[in-house]
């Protein structure tokens, strides 16, 4: 999760350090474009509330946010409430695990196959066939690499749902 608007080699704190006052573009450019969303299971709504305001204050058009996890929907609670808060900022396809379940919307893409090997290949087909994803979400460690593939194919941004030292 990035926690800081500038990198680590622009921080004073670090101004002891090798890095320090380094020029780092790709690092710099990563700070520009991540966006990170306050996740706890101790978050109050009026905190998720105002989170959504926030992001839709500073965002004019609708997003198209494509929500990538490991997990089954159908037995993972908090997985669903990250979807709900996805789906106030706008039109979410999500790609779920499927534990003999149904999809729960026509934007639920159950994968049905076995093994993370084939769920990163499945993911890549998935986004490769979107259009205009503005952002993806990444909803656990094994959504990390089918994320960074579907950010290639699309062009969108990464938003973290709070996997430390994740882009």
């Amino acid at each position: 999760m990035i926690y800081y608007p500038k990198g680590l080699h622009q921080q004073k704190v670090f101004e002891n350090c090798c890095l320090y006052g380094e020029t780092l573009p790709v690092t710099t450019s990563i700070c520009r474009r991540t966006l990170a969303i306050p996740v706890s299971p101790y978050l109050a709504e009026e905190d998720q509330d105002k989170i959504i305001r926030l992001i839709r204050e500073n965002r004019s058009v609708s997003m198209n946010i494509l929500f990538i996890s490991y997990d089954s929907y159908k037995y993972d609670g908090r997985l669903r409430e990250l979807i709900k808060v996805a789906q106030e900022l706008g039109e979410v396809t999500f790609i779920t695990r499927d534990e003999g379940e149904e999809p729960v919307s026509g934007q639920h893409i159950l994968y049905k196959g076995s093994g993370y090997l084939k769920f990163i290949s499945f993911c890549a087909k998935q986004a490769k066939k979107m259009q205009d994803v503005d952002a993806i979400f990444i909803d656990n460690r094994k959504g990390i690499l089918p994320g960074y593939l579907a950010k290639r194919l699309t062009g969108a941004t990464y938003v973290d749902s709070g996997l430390p030292g994740t882009l």
